[in-house]
């Protein structure tokens, strides 16, 4: 999987759809690293979330990206820790056995998903709203929905509950991060992501 964030980065720099699997894969053969690559369906913001990689080779990257997955996975732990050590010392025990045993993180380090830094954005983000400064909050949710868009759903639940301000940010967050992309993936591939590669996901 890492291998579609690298190639559809490398695609996007040269001025390419980071959407066109056949240009990712175009771009893996020539590097003589594989022959196939997963097609990329994140929004165009996250691509700037793995910028750091475009100088490095697609081995380097993929083990930068397992010790950053790795941090997150450990800043994940230690924020459900903060957030709910009010209530009592057995909080510990569960976040640490819930790491150690959540089958997910050995799968996702070794597929090189984009789980782990979602997940910390997300619960930093319902951490902060949860001591009422919900600015900071929706810009992390906001910063989550444009890796990937499923934390959307707790925008949603933000709505639902009549959380404007985090809202706002999160939304502002999502236009801001968008523009920052441009950088890299122009106004009409955006647009192709969200008229036409986001909504074969709403099954």
């Amino acid at each position: 999987v890492f291998a579609s964030y690298y190639y559809a980065l490398q695609v996007a720099a040269d001025g390419g759809n980071p959407y066109d699997k056949g240009a990712l894969e175009a771009a893996s053969r020539a590097d003589g690293t594989r022959r196939s690559v997963h097609p990329f369906f994140y929004p165009p913001p996250f691509l700037l979330a793995v910028a750091w990689a475009l100088p490095l080779e697609l081995t380097t990257a993929f083990r930068t990206w397992f010790w950053l997955d790795e941090l997150a996975a450990l800043a994940s732990a230690l924020v459900l820790w903060r957030w709910w050590r009010p209530q009592g010392p057995a909080v510990g025990v569960v976040s640490a056995a819930a790491v150690a045993t959540l089958t997910a993180l050995p799968n996702n380090h070794v597929m090189g998903q984009a789980n782990l830094p979602v997940l910390l954005l997300v619960l930093a983000g319902l951490w902060a709203d949860d001591r009422d400064r919900p600015a900071l909050g929706g810009v992390l949710v906001g910063l989550a929905c444009m890796m990937k868009m499923s934390p959307a759903l707790f925008v949603a639940w933000w709505l639902l509950r009549r959380r404007w301000v985090a809202v706002g940010a999160s939304i502002a967050t999502a236009v801001l991060s968008s523009i920052a992309a441009l950088a890299l993936v122009d106004p009409s591939t955006q647009l192709h992501f969200y008229t036409e590669v986001l909504p074969g996901f709403a099954s």
